[in-house]
Order: structure tokens, then sequence, then C-alpha cells
């Protein structure tokens, strides 16, 4: 809060600015969801800058196909060993959602088969944010000091998701485990990863929750 502003080399910092030892990654398919997201976190737009500074917003999720049927033909001609256990085969009625930037219209397996089509070309642009984060992570000794902590021993991370959509419960698994490689590969610190999961009953019918959902 404001007594960590006036704490000695502090003062400069904006209003609503967090501690560098605090970062914030946001993952999803839909572009307009994560161009919304720099608005909603803070109570004016004067005060975007500041939530700049923590907030990293994963915008490679989706590969450069239009259509989940497109993407999907790909990803089973292309990287059959990678998907042959979970991509169903092409039927007729196989979902239609297109394009695919605008989400994955609440199908797991979209979620999942985007993110895989994305590691088509290699997981740089999935990792990108995190990596950012992990960065300013390693430079937040200062803060980490002004708050009267000791020398770091540890990283914990909270990953929240929700299992009412496509992404969130399409991508959480891998995504879970892309977060922990890219940390196990850029610091000897303990590690510890807590999910959170916010289930269909956190939702109202028709905007993600119900019985259809659960």
């Amino acid at each position: 809060g404001n007594d960590y502003r006036r704490l000695p080399a502090k003062d400069g910092m904006l209003p609503y600015q967090l501690p560098s030892c605090v970062q914030f990654v946001y993952a999803d398919m839909n572009q307009a969801a994560l161009d919304r997201l720099p608005r909603r976190v803070v109570p004016g737009t004067e005060h975007i800058p500041a939530a700049a500074l923590t907030a990293h917003y994963s915008t490679g999720l989706v590969p450069d196909i239009v259509s989940y049927p497109e993407l999907a033909m790909r990803l089973r001609l292309q990287g059959a060993h990678a998907v042959e256990g979970w991509l169903p085969p092409a039927t007729r009625d196989e979902p239609r959602v297109n394009p695919l930037h605008r989400g994955a219209g609440q199908f797991p397996t979209i979620g999942r088969a985007a993110l895989f089509g994305t590691f088509m070309d290699g997981i740089a642009p999935a990792v990108r944010d995190i990596r950012e984060a992990i960065g300013k992570l390693s430079n937040s000794g200062e803060d980490l000091h002004a708050l009267g902590g000791r020398p770091p021993r540890g990283v914990d991370v909270f990953v929240a998701f929700s299992v009412a959509g496509g992404t969130g419960s399409g991508i959480f698994y891998d995504y879970l485990h892309l977060i922990e490689d890219t940390l196990r590969h850029s610091t000897s610190l303990r590690l510890k990863i807590y999910p959170l999961v916010l289930m269909p009953s956190a939702f109202d019918e028709g905007l993600g929750g119900g019985p259809t959902a659960a």
C-alpha cells in the first residue's frame, strides 16, 4: 500500500504500482479479452502504466491459422504423434470455431489444439511472457530488501484458471508444465506451483456455468 511508497527510494513509485517481486502473466486465446485486461486491473486508464510494470499479456498462444478444422487437419498431418491420444478424428459436425483469435468457443479441445498448433513452430511464443516475468523477478532484489525480506530461497507461482471455458480447461495442464520447465531452466531457487481452479459453479448459467458446464 501507500506505506511501501514511503520507504527510502520508493517515493517515485506510481499509485497502484506493485513491487517487482510480484509479476502477473495473463494467457488467453481471445485477443480482445487480453486487450481489455490492462483497463480492468486499475480504477482508471491513467493508472495503466503502473499496472504494465508487473503485467505480461501472452498473445502467442494462437497459431497463424484461421479456423479449428484447418488447425486440426494440420495437427493430424504434421503432429500425429503428439495429438493422436486426445485430438478427435475429423467428422462432419466438427466445431467450426472461426477465427481462433476470438477464443476457443468453450471447447477445451480447441484450446489445447491451438497451443499445440503454436508448438509446431517451437515453444518460444508460448513462453516469451513467462521468461519476461522471470527476468523481472530475477532483478527484484531491491524491492525484496525494502519489504524486509531475506534473500529469496524459492519462487511461489499461483496459476488461476477456469474449467468452465475452452482456453483455461484446454491449456492448463500443458501450461503448468511450460511454467515449471521454464523456471527450472532459469533459476536454482525452490519452486512451488499452486493451481487455483474456478469451477463451473462460480459462473452464472449461460455465462460458463450451469448444469451443462458441470
